[in-house]
Formats: structure tokens, C-alpha cells, sequence
């Protein structure tokens, strides 16, 4: 909880500052772009055996390149990643590579909504009776997204994003259809 009222402290200062300079610089979209952001996930893992698992938070971040089709259409290659190591010292992680096409409603304005497919991915370590046991699978990945680009200079831009994305990546080992899911709350700089 500490880390998540870190990232809205400073989400809030950015978009303060942003602001300010938001009237400032219009959009516009031509060429290639790259945004990279940091900010808050919850994670959760389901699988046949598992039962009702709980989400569980910690740092995640994403990394997008790509290029305007249009004013108002951006392709893209988006990299998302969450991970945790927990109190009993198991490492988790999970991750998605994904082609992602942007849609600005308004090409005046700096909102939009972004979907992709692509892999997922989800790996880790866990101590058991036996030793511990490392897994690292990929699957079918996907993402739903939106978020707001505030200009802060001709080519730079203060973007919060939020993302929801996941992965199926079928069976690990004995574990039948294990999925995950993240939500993210990301603050990001993007160059134009």
C-alpha cells in the first residue's frame, strides 16, 4: 500500500506540472513515437486447482514504440511487465509482448484507448517440501488500455496510462489452464 501512495503522489505532481504547459503544445501525430512508464499492478493468477486467489500489488511498468498511421491511429509494440518477490521469498512475475494500435477520439485532445494481442508470459520460483521449483511459461497475451497524453513540449509528452492485461498460458506441469491478469496504473514520458 506505501508503494501504491508513492506512485499517486507522484502522479499528481506530473500531472500538476503538465498542466501548466498542457495549452501550451497541441497534438499532433506523425512519425515514429516511444513511451516508457513506471507506476503500481495488481496481479492475480487462476488456474482449475487453484481455487479463489487474491490480486496482489507491486511494481509494474511498460515500454511501447511504434508509429502514427494517422492524426488519429498509432501501431505499436507494447512490452507490460509486473513483478514480486513475496514475504516467504517466492519470486513472481508476469509479462506481455503485444502489437497494440492506439485510437485518439479527438485529434485535438491527448485521450485514448489502446488494444493489442500478442504472448504472455508468466514465470517464477516457489520454495516447497521438495526443493524449490521454477516455472516459466508463454501463452496467447492480451491488453485493454487508456490513458491521457499532456503535452509538455513540441516533442515530449507526460502520459498516465492505465492498462489491463494477461496472459493464458495453458498447463505448468501438473497445474491445469493457468491464466493471469494485471491491472496497472502507470505514470510515462513519451517522445514524439
Amino acid at each position: 500500500m506505501r508503494l501504491f501512495g508513492t506512485v499517486c503522489l507522484i502522479a499528481g505532481s506530473v500531472t500538476l506540472v503538465a498542466a501548466s504547459a498542457h495549452a501550451q503544445y497541441p497534438q499532433r501525430h506523425q512519425g515514429i513515437y516511444a513511451t516508457f512508464g513506471l507506476g503500481y499492478g495488481s496481479a492475480k493468477v487462476a488456474c482449475d486447482q487453484c481455487g479463489d486467489t487474491s490480486r496482489t500489488g507491486d511494481l509494474t511498468g511498460f515500454f511501447n514504440v511504434g508509429g502514427a498511421l494517422s492524426q488519429s491511429i498509432l501501431l505499436g509494440a507494447e512490452v507490460t511487465g509486473w513483478s514480486k518477490v513475496t514475504d516467504s521469498n517466492d519470486n513472481r512475475s508476469a509479462a506481455t509482448v503485444n502489437a497494440v494500435v492506439s485510437w485518439y477520439p479527438s485529434t485535438r485532445e491527448g485521450f485514448f484507448i489502446k488494444g493489442g494481442l500478442g504472448f504472455g508470459f508468466i514465470r517464477g520460483d516457489q520454495d516447497t517440501d521438495q526443493g524449490i521449483k521454477f516455472f516459466d511459461k508463454g501463452g496467447v497475451g492480451y491488453q485493454l488500455g487508456l490513458g491521457y497524453d499532456m503535452r509538455i513540449q513540441r516533442n515530449l509528452s507526460v502520459t498516465a496510462v492505465a492498462n489491463f492485461y494477461g496472459g493464458n498460458v495453458g498447463d505448468i506441469g501438473a497445474i491445469r489452464n493457468v491464466s493471469f491478469n494485471v491491472i496497472q496504473f502507470m505514470a510515462a514520458v513519451t517522445f514524439h
